[in-house]
């Protein structure tokens, strides 16, 4: 099992100053629009029950020893080149992306900093974390309420990372049907 690593007061800070300028705490939904691929080639029926939403921790920049000494810090997560099509056509850096979507390791490392401009998604991402622990696999025999509240403290975080700039965009949930 991963687990991230317990930082010291200097990697706190440290940790805490780079996510609040460079990274971002963010909701993933999981592309059900089309539905389940099976093995056979078609598509598994939309289930009613929307997923439980996912938090993605990153950080992008164009200095890569940066994003590695956090990943080392943490002792989780992937860094990944971005694809932009910008930077084949001009002058650009080519940028880098920190990313941590495992949802255990991600409760860890957010438990350990204080964030100061990101204090709010740091609380409702522990939240939602929270209430991933009473979610059923798939949502099904999972307790509407429970559901329900996922899916508010998620779309509470998009309306945050919309309000303060983030370039991510909330997913068009209309499809869900939530009891």
């Amino acid at each position: 099992m991963l687990t991230a690593r317990i930082f010291s007061e200097y990697e706190k800070g440290w940790l805490s100053g780079l996510i609040d300028g460079e990274g971002s705490i963010s909701v993933v939904w999981h592309n059900r629009k089309k539905g389940r691929l099976r093995k056979n080639g078609s598509r598994a029926p939309l289930r009613e029950i929307p997923p439980c939403p996912s938090i993605r921790m990153t950080i992008t920049n164009t200095y890569l020893p940066l994003l590695e000494k956090a990943q080392e810090v943490m002792g989780v997560g992937t860094i990944h080149r971005k694809k932009s099509k910008r930077i084949l056509a001009s002058r650009r850096r080519p940028g880098w992306t920190y990313q941590n979507s495992n949802q255990i390791t991600v409760k860890q490392v957010l438990n350990q900093l204080e964030l100061v401009a990101k204090g709010k998604h740091r609380e409702l991402a522990l939240e939602l974390l929270e209430l991933k622990t009473h979610y059923r696999k798939n949502g099904v025999g999972t307790d509407p309420e429970i559901r329900t509240k996922a899916v508010s403290v998620a779309r509470e975080i998009n309306e945050l990372n919309l309000t303060q700039g983030s370039s991510h965009m909330p997913r068009k949930e209309e499809h869900y049907v939530i009891p």
